[in-house]
């Protein structure tokens, strides 16, 4: 007996979560699901997000990008961006994948780095892609805050 591709690539809330709605009135009808690649895709974002050991119940879920945002935006930073993208989702997202990291240096004047993560799923062999944006503003470092992903 195989699995359904709904099994396999897991079909559940997305994340984060949004509302459906029916009709010209936009009458909501419950927590919006979500499934196949676009499940990834969530997943993807929730672990590239999730910095490691905040996770109370499992301190080593998540990535590594916080310690690299107040890096010089350079090669050696975005090879490292590489790495630590590539060392979480090999962990943390067993369906996928990884074939292609590209770190994009074109908005660097504006400390943005542009992160596109290229999959295939295991289970299905088809093909997707992530942009993960990866940026502070400067009001945000007055506050502490940091903005790794959208």
């Amino acid at each position: 007996m195989t699995a359904t591709r709904e099994e396999v690539l897991g079909r559940g809330w997305s994340f984060p979560f949004r509302f459906s709605s029916v009709g010209r009135v936009r009458k909501v009808v419950g927590v919006e699901p979500a499934d196949s690649v676009d499940k990834i895709k969530m997943a993807l974002r929730q672990i590239l997000g999730t910095r490691r050991g905040s996770r109370v119940i499992d301190r080593t879920f998540g990535s590594d990008l916080r310690e690299i945002v107040f890096e010089p935006i350079d090669d050696l930073t975005a090879r490292n961006l590489r790495v630590a993208v590539a060392g979480a989702i090999r962990q943390w997202e067993r369906r996928v994948v990884v074939t292609r990291i590209f770190v994009s240096l074109e908005q660097a004047k504006a400390g943005i780095l542009t992160c596109q993560v290229d999959f295939r799923v295991t289970a299905t062999q088809q093909e997707g892609n992530l942009v993960y944006p990866f940026y502070i503003t400067p009001d945000m470092r007055v506050r502490g805050q940091i903005n790794v992903g959208a």
